[in-house]
């Protein structure tokens, strides 16, 4: 997966990009994308799915990192963010 490249859909489709707000702390001795551990750079992240989608992509940052973000003290909150994008 790490080197699939998609093409660009063309246009701006809507979309909603759950960015995590830390970055995974992944364990040496597995290798992982810069993007899914450091968040120095917020844009890097998401930069990959911007080329896809087009500026109709909308970002929000949910506490914790990639895993930790889907936990159940948090499924509240998102599913209100996803209902909202819906409608």
């Amino acid at each position: 997966m790490k080197d699939y490249r998609g093409l660009p859909l063309g246009g701006s489709i809507p979309s909603l990009f759950l960015r995590c707000a830390v970055g995974y702390a992944a364990p040496e001795a597995i290798e992982v994308h810069k993007w899914f551990t450091d968040r120095s750079d917020s844009e890097e992240t998401v930069a990959g799915w911007r080329e896809l989608l087009g500026d109709g992509m909308k970002i929000l940052e949910v506490a914790g990192d990639h895993f930790e973000m889907f936990n159940l003290s948090r499924v509240s909150l998102i599913s209100s963010w996803l209902i909202s994008f819906a409608h």
